[in-house]
């Protein structure tokens, strides 16, 4: 078992380093939420045809010489649900458990040419075996171009192995049968979808891939699902070992339920929000990303946009004292034009190491224009307009270096550094000889124009000045305000997180990671739990057990939700009793004991709102009985243990377990029961018993007003008599049976004898025919035939059928014929 973690050690875990492993998002998903969702998934499959399909034939066992076979019938797999065995961090699979919840299974051995029935079960949803496999995670792992599902595909797994047999080896076998059977499947029917990893808007969080690993719990078949997330311009990572101390993600802190935990490159999320921010500022989302795989730092360069600073105006006093003709004074309006501070190529944003820095540098040139607002020299507009040096050159370069520390909000920028480095100048402008000449073109006193060219020149220089000390104040105060706004300090590193798993995580059947809490103690991590997202809901009690004809039950939804409609029906539409459920209250009434079909039956619970149309489904097994034991029978030999596998329907954890005892036990000649921790064996006599063939025990199991009987059947010497049945018995309602004895037909002589109060009975003129009651609810018949030979004593023999009648094939199940398609498969 793993160690795991409460919040708080976590986070300590994760200060001051990088736990990322080179990969840009770590998602992980506690088992029992994942395993809700194949649940769902599940539902689906019936609703859509695409289930996997009944799974029968003959599986060899082994034995000297190939004489022992399983025969197995219409087994029902359950859900793959993900069970951590033996699988971590440093493995590629993950342990998946399918539980077979209905089916029989019948033990035949081998009698020279004859094949006999040595033990029969009938499997239900509360005892079946159990088919474990493991999934190939480096087969699963999707590229986002393909779809990016989170998905599981059994035909990427190895290592099968069925629990209906006692051996490893025997398990074993089974398991390559079945393996062979599921790369067989339709993609439907055996690929199970999560959810769906996407590529999103944001340009910094666009995945390009991903990896799937699991990890192990704390307890026994816990654990959690890891999804490794590689973003555009990155390779992807390395994948952290068993000693690498990569920790289990999700707290284990109690009463907060944490079930899911969302891991982000710090890096990814500080640019990310950066370019956000800035790309609102310069109106242009457009950044050309460069990524360093080794080293992890980023630089983001604007493509586009910038900063527009508006027309501007402020007014100057113009006074000359030329020689000839008195002073001249004016009202001078000085206007700027609209311009933008370009962004493209120059606004950086970069990540090193644990510092973020943002650049821009900036200049350029605008034409300012003089306009005479009032003045006592009315020629004097027009010697403005030929003023050559109202052009003014400006220069802005903004540095800023911030770190991104922890706090309660999950992550603040504190600044480091801000500095502005700004100037404005006035172009110089022609030769003043040109001005001047302009100027005497322009006036027609020529004694004045030297004096008036010279000061007007002067003068206008000293306008452009000031107007140049303006426009720098502007670009200083006001265009460097905005960048700096633009780069808050309350850094919202929830944005981008919230943002990655609402674009780009997406869970199937309207579930949602849910935030509890977010800490940037270095990577930023969010917290939470796996629930319905705001706009759905889920069934509380996904896959209930239910007792036929047991009182109601009472569904609920979370969050609640008002106005919901209630709806059950067959899992596979057929037309059986699914009992009844309020439409308005959701309150279930099961199908009553004669209304089910064989030992269970499943039905779909399904609540959906009206309004969106959104639905959530459960799964409901309903049980014949809450009590329920295998083998039904079995033929063993004396001084031999036989595992018994009890199922049982609890009503509270603290519910005494069934008990099994040998009704009416004959002393020295009944086995015993023995009993550890709630698991029973059988244990046979080791004595023979003289002048006995068969020593015939009931085992009786108990619970909570429930019973349950099965047979062993203790042979103690070898049968004399040999019961032949014919080749087929598939849909006979008549068996014609020999019994066999030293080579000798003595059918008519025979005393023929059903066990067990079993179902059935004799022809009344034909000795040794068996006939069927088509309408029993027995799983077998055991048949006896006894002969007082007179001279060597009482001979007898046995039969045991399985009921209804079967033929098993003479050729098992193979991998090689199931992937020649010549294999009995379904």
């Amino acid at each position: 078992m793993a160690t795991t973690y409460t919040l708080a050690e976590l986070l300590s875990w994760m200060k001051d380093q990088d736990r990322m492993s080179k990969w840009d998002a770590i998602v992980a998903m506690e088992r029992n939420k994942t395993n809700l969702l194949l649940i769902q998934n599940y539902i689906d499959k019936f609703s859509y045809g695409s289930y996997i399909p009944y799974i029968t034939g003959a599986i060899a066992t082994g034995g000297i010489g190939g004489n022992f076979r399983e025969y197995i019938q219409e087994f029902v797999m359950d859900v793959p649900r993900l069970h951590y065995e033996d699988t971590g961090l440093d493995s590629s699979k993950a342990n998946l458990r399918m539980a077979v919840v209905a089916g029989r299974q019948v033990s035949i051995e081998k009698d020279v040419t004859v094949w006999h029935a040595k033990r029969i079960l009938d499997y239900d949803p509360l005892d079946g075996p159990s088919l474990f496999l493991d999934l190939l995670l480096p087969e699963v792992s999707g590229e986002i171009a393909d779809n990016g599902n989170i998905r599981l595909d059994l035909s990427k797994s190895d290592n099968f192995r069925l629990t209906f047999a006692e051996t490893q080896t025997e398990q074993e076998l089974a398991g390559s049968v079945f393996k062979a059977l599921f790369n067989r499947l339709d993609d439907e029917q055996r690929v199970w979808t999560l959810g769906t990893i996407k590529r999103g808007s944001n340009p910094m969080m666009q995945p390009r891939s991903f990896g799937l690993r699991t990890q192990r719990g704390a307890q026994e078949g816990e654990g959690a699902m890891l999804a490794f997330v590689r973003m555009e311009g990155r390779h992807e990572g390395a994948f952290p070992g068993a000693n690498s101390g990569f920790r289990y993600l999700i707290p284990n802190d109690a009463g907060r339920d944490y079930s899911a935990t969302v891991l982000v490159g710090r890096g990814r999320v500080v640019i990310a929000e950066l370019v956000r921010s800035l790309g609102e500022m310069i109106d242009s989302d457009d950044f050309d990303l460069v990524f360093d795989n080794d080293s992890g730092d980023v630089t983001a360069t604007a493509k586009g946009g910038g900063i527009t600073v508006p027309r501007g105006t402020f007014n100057h006093r113009l006074d000359m004292n030329p020689v000839v003709g008195g002073p001249i004074w004016a009202d001078l309006e000085v206007v700027h034009p609209e311009f933008l501070l370009a962004a493209s190529g120059s606004l950086k944003v970069a990540l090193r190491g644990q510092e973020i820095s943002v650049e821009w540098p900036c200049s350029g040139t605008i034409n300012a224009k003089i306009n005479v607002l009032e003045t006592n020299y009315h020629p004097l507009q027009s010697l403005i307009d030929l003023y050559p040096g109202n052009t003014l050159r400006y220069g802005l370069t903004v540095t800023a270096t911030y770190q991104l520390v922890d706090d309660a909000a999950g992550g603040a920028l504190k600044r480091i550094k801000f500095d502005v480095e700004s100037d404005v100048v006035p172009e110089p402008g022609d030769d003043f000889s040109e001005f001047e000449n302009a100027v005497k073109r322009k006036l027609i006193l020529e004694g004045q124009t030297a004096s008036i060219s010279l000061i007007l020149y002067f003068l206008l220089g000293l306008a452009m000045v000031q107007a140049a000390e303006v426009l720098l104040r502007l670009l200083t105060m006001d265009a460097s305000g905005m960048i700096e706004g633009a780069i808050k300090e309350q850094f919202p590193t929830g944005h981008a997180v919230m943002g990655f798993i609402a674009e780009n995580l997406e869970l199937n059947y309207g579930e949602t990671i849910q935030m509890l809490n977010l800490q940037s103690p270095y990577d930023v991590g969010l917290f939470g739990r796996i629930n319905p997202a705001q706009t759905t809901f889920a069934i509380t009690t996904p896959e209930p057990r239910i007792a036929a004809g047991a009182p109601h039950y009472a569904f609920e939804v979370f969050p609640e939700r008002p106005g919901l409609k209630w709806a059950v029906e067959h899992l596979r539409r057929l037309a059986v009793g699914v009992g009844t459920i309020d439409e308005d209250t959701g309150v279930y009434t099961p199908p009553a004991v004669h209304q089910v079909q064989g030992r269970f039956t499943r039905v779909r619970v399904t609540a959906t709102d009206p309004v969106t149309q959104f639905s959530s489904s459960a799964l409901v097994t309903v049980v014949r009985s809450r009590l329920t034991i295998n083998p039904l029978i079995q033929i063993c030999n004396k001084d031999e243990r036989v595992p018994l596998k009890l199922g049982y329907l609890k009503d509270e954890e603290d519910s005494p377990a069934p008990t099994v005892v040998i009704n009416n036990p004959v002393p020295g000649e009944s086995g015993s029961i023995e009993s550890n921790n709630g698991v029973y064996t059988y244990v046979s006599n080791k004595e023979v018993i003289e002048e006995k063939t068969y020593v015939m025990d009931e085992l009786v199991a108990t619970y909570k007003g429930y019973t349950a009987s099965v047979y062993m059947v203790v042979t103690q010497t070898t049968p004399a008599i040999t019961i032949q049945a014919p080749g087929s018995l598939k849909g006979l309602t008549e068996v014609a049976l020999r019994a066999i004895a030293n080579n000798r037909d003595i059918t008519e002589h025979v005393e023929w004898s059903i066990e067990f109060n079993g179902p059935g009975s004799w022809h009344s003129e034909t000795p040794g025919v068996y006939k069927v009651d088509e309408m029993a609810p027995q799983a077998f018949v055991f048949i006896r035939a006894s002969w007082d030979s007179v001279v060597i004593g009482v001979l007898e023999g046995h039969l045991l059928l399985a009921l209804p009648l079967l033929d098993i094939p003479d050729v098992p199940l193979s991998v090689a014929a199931i992937e020649g398609g010549t294999g009995l498969a379904y």
